[in-house]
């Protein structure tokens, strides 16, 4: 993408009817030099993390946060999460880089004492593996009190494209103690009927079901339908990116466990 952009701005710049085509070999090296700043991130265990997304209750107490790694080169450029998963498990040091960012998230909640929990996303590529899961559990056996701050969190879209290992996953989770939270839910990605199955704790619903929902009985309906199965299987129902008061005020009104606005 940035040599697609690099591209676009030369051709701009030369003539409105002109065009940049770059070599392969430029290309590739671009990918190269990508690749370094990823492995020596990860190598150095060299980033930060900061929060996004908190959950709060109706009464206004935090309740969840949303860990965002921050991940920058020597430049001081900060590296899009994306494309840095995916180039982690090409490089397959992954899952080196989640246990990283589960340990900078539990000390961070033993250093400040925090009483919210913290939501940490993972590679669909890690929860296929087995050495991850021995990671785990030789934490939660040295620090039984990772189990009330950390939590894991994966998109229902992912959950359901990659099914089979999510479904592991969800089974070692549990057996190990940790709480699992779905987010971006939609029951057309992750239908009720095949979800029950397993033990989740949480549910956030996409804001897609949400937003503007104080004048849509469609998106009603299917938020309270999303209600009652989580009532029926103890699950925690969380929301997303509320913008508008009107929408705050209704979703107030229903059995959420917490907001996001």
């Amino acid at each position: 993408m940035e040599s697609l952009f690099e591209a676009l701005n030369i051709a701009i710049t030369d003539s409105e009817n002109n065009y940049k085509i770059f070599e392969e070999s430029k290309i590739k090296q671009q990918v190269e030099q990508i690749e370094l700043k990823v492995k020596d991130i990860i190598q150095r265990n060299n980033f930060d993390i900061e929060f996004s997304f908190d959950s709060y209750s109706f009464e206004n107490k935090l309740l969840i946060r949303e860990l965002k790694p921050i991940l920058k080169d020597e430049q001081n450029n900060i590296l899009p999460i994306g494309s840095f998963i995916a180039i982690s498990e090409k490089l397959d040091i992954n899952r080196i880089f989640d246990e990283q960012v589960i340990l900078k998230a539990f000390d961070f909640a033993v250093k400040n004492q925090i009483d919210y929990k913290i939501a940490v996303n993972l590679s669909v590529k890690t929860i296929s593996e087995k050495d991850f899961f021995e990671f785990l559990d030789n934490l939660a056996n040295e620090n039984k009190e990772i189990l009330k701050y950390i939590l894991f969190s994966i998109t229902s879209y992912s959950a359901y494209t990659y099914k089979s290992q999510f479904i592991e996953f969800v089974e070692n989770i549990n057996r190990l103690g940790f709480e699992i939270l779905i987010k971006r839910y939609k029951p057309s990605d992750y239908p009720f009927e095949e979800l029950s199955s397993l033990k989740i704790d949480y549910i956030k619903i996409d804001k897609d079901l949400t937003q503007n929902i104080s004048n849509d009985l469609i998106k009603k309906h299917r938020v309270r339908n999303i209600l009652v199965y989580a009532e029926v299987n103890e699950i925690k129902v969380m929301v997303e990116n509320v913008e508008s008061d009107r929408d705050y005020s209704f979703l107030s009104k229903l059995d959420l466990y917490a907001v996001n606005r």
